[in-house]
């Protein structure tokens, strides 16, 4: 198995010089982090890319977790709303009006960006 493997790397070696790559960062484990990130990266699972690079734990393969399409998506979705109760309410002392709800100096400065008028 041994014998296989070097013939992989020499000819990967062999490649790079053809192709003029001579930067040392660039090695053979370089094509299975590059592959690892385009799996991801096209919304393969990590725990099936765990299985794939035979990572002994799950924490190994998040480090590619970040690459994934719908990394974030809908992250702050939890904070839609917030202040929603307030949208009728009268201005009080502190507070301003804006086109989507009352906003008070204490709201997040989130809130506090998307008033239009503050």
């Amino acid at each position: 198995m041994w014998g296989d493997i070097r013939r992989i790397d020499t000819a990967y070696d062999a490649a790079l010089l053809r192709a003029k790559i001579l930067d040392v960062d660039v090695n053979f484990h370089t094509l299975r982090h590059t592959f690892a990130s385009h799996y991801v990266m096209r919304g393969g699972s990590l725990v099936k890319l765990q299985v794939i690079l035979g990572h002994a734990s799950i924490r190994t393969t998040q480090i590619y977790g970040h690459l994934a399409p719908d990394h974030l998506s809908g992250a702050t979705a939890i904070l839609e709303g917030l202040g929603a109760s307030e949208i009728n309410a009268q201005p009080t002392h502190g507070a301003v009006e804006s086109s989507e709800r009352l906003v008070t100096l204490h709201a997040p400065v989130a809130q506090l960006d998307r008033a239009s008028d503050f």
